[in-house]
């Protein structure tokens, strides 16, 4: 996915509220590519007439994860779907940036490159006294779907230590239960991210499935988590659930403890994100031995840095202090 913020002068913001009336602030509106296309080409008009900005980057749940991974040493692959348009030029320039390795399948034709888009006004009001920053959110995932055509031919999974999926991909438990047999007769971690509360809702069943027969680590918020409608006793005790809430911390259970970490103290300039910051921390804190503990509180810094950045992509120094930080101590 390409992840594209917008922010209009509010005389353009109240024009574009009122053109696309049907999206509504809050979670974010799934819409089609042609929807999709329309707003975007609408944005775009705007803020070339000098009545807003907009910025893109490399963006998706799993991406950001590994691209956070890679930034803190790890060495990390991507597997992703993309058009051929400068959206798609976009992420695989994102990719290299963060020196990950792609296995980017490029459709030609009328499939596009799937985009996440966050719109806002310039003019911000003070979320403590009660004027919360209106946003709207779209999503279109276009040519991004058709990573469930790709049969990772090319992912040795001889060099690989975890498995990172987007929950998403539930919704075609076929192709993804083949990936993580594999990977556990390899002895691999294997490890998924809910992602989305409606699609987790949507996919319950085979996400239970495929989380209590392979999954090492499962992230999710207090919404997917509740969607997901498990009990974790009952769950398989080896599993990892992290279950991120915010500004109330993170918990995580394992092996029949809860531990919880605090939010991280610092200035929010935006949230998009920071829980996928906080997984891909996470993880390359596994794949080099610390203990949970310590990978939480890694995956906390992570946050923190991406929470400090605008957009998706955190701040490269900050990551790079976090590394020298906890990864050398």
């Amino acid at each position: 996915m390409c992840d594209i913020s917008v922010e209009l002068e509010i005389q353009a913001w109240n024009a574009f509220i009122e053109e696309f009336s049907w999206l509504a602030p809050g979670e974010p509106v799934h819409i089609d590519a042609e929807q999709a296309r329309l707003a975007l080409s609408y944005l775009e008009k705007r803020t070339a007439q000098g009545q807003g900005s907009i910025a893109c980057a490399a963006g998706g749940s799993a991406l950001n994860a590994v691209r956070v991974a890679s930034l803190l040493g790890a060495k990390a692959s991507f597997v992703g779907c993309v058009g051929d348009d400068v959206y798609g030029d976009i992420v695989r320039a994102g990719l290299t940036r963060a020196a990950v390795e792609s296995l980017l399948g490029t459709l030609s034709g009328q499939r596009s490159t799937g985009i996440f888009c966050t719109a806002s006004s310039t003019l911000r009001g003070d979320a403590d006294k009660g004027f919360a920053h209106e946003r709207i959110t779209f999503a279109s995932p276009s040519g991004a779907r058709r990573v469930r055509d790709m049969d990772f031919d090319g992912l040795d999974l001889e060099k690989v230590g975890i498995v990172h999926v987007e929950g998403l991909l539930a919704d075609s438990p076929r192709m993804l239960e083949p990936l993580f047999q594999c990977a556990r007769m390899m002895k691999k971690m294997v490890s998924i991210d809910a992602v989305s509360s409606e699609a987790t809702r949507r996919n319950r069943e085979a996400l239970k499935y495929l989380i209590q027969r392979y999954a090492d680590f499962v992230f999710c918020n207090r919404d997917e988590f509740e969607a997901l409608d498990v009990n974790i006793r009952e769950c398989r005790p080896d599993i990892a659930w992290v279950i991120k809430a915010d500004r109330a911390g993170v918990d995580c259970f394992a092996s029949g403890q809860r531990i919880h970490v605090d939010a991280p103290r610092c200035t929010v300039v935006d949230d998009l994100g920071a829980g996928d910051a906080f997984a891909g921390a996470f993880l390359s804190g596994m794949l080099v031995g610390l203990p949970i503990d310590r990978c939480l509180q890694l995956g906390t810094g992570a946050a923190a840095c991406a929470l400090q950045s605008p957009g998706p992509e955190p701040d490269e120094r900050c990551l790079r202090e976090l590394s020298r930080e906890i990864l050398a101590e």
